[in-house]
């Protein structure tokens, strides 16, 4: 096998290093998007309405995410949010999914 020439040798790992650093980039670019996917998922919450969340995942035996989807689709109305619910189960159209625990 020839020996590569010098040229070669540069132009090969300069290659090499330029695909490090791009792959870095990318790596970099995916973690972020990562955190800003999670970060604008997760709403901001009042101490008051993570209370809420708390109780009415108590008193309703559903996981937090379904807990808070109720509230927030009912405005914050705790009773309305627990009328609601209270009709729905009753209906069985909660979903098994939302009893689930993580």
């Amino acid at each position: 096998m020839p020996a590569m020439s010098k040229q070669k040798v540069r132009s090969k790992l300069l290659l090499q290093h330029r695909l490090q650093v791009l792959y870095q980039a990318f790596k970099m670019f995916l973690i972020l998007a990562h955190l800003i996917v999670l970060s604008s998922a997760v709403p901001f919450l009042t101490p008051a309405q993570i209370q809420m969340v708390e109780s009415f995942t108590a008193q309703s035996g559903m996981n937090a995410q379904f807990a808070l989807k109720c509230l927030q689709e009912n405005a914050w109305d705790y009773q309305r949010a627990g009328q609601i619910f209270t009709d729905l189960n009753a209906q069985g159209k909660i979903p098994a999914e939302a009893f689930a625990k993580s």
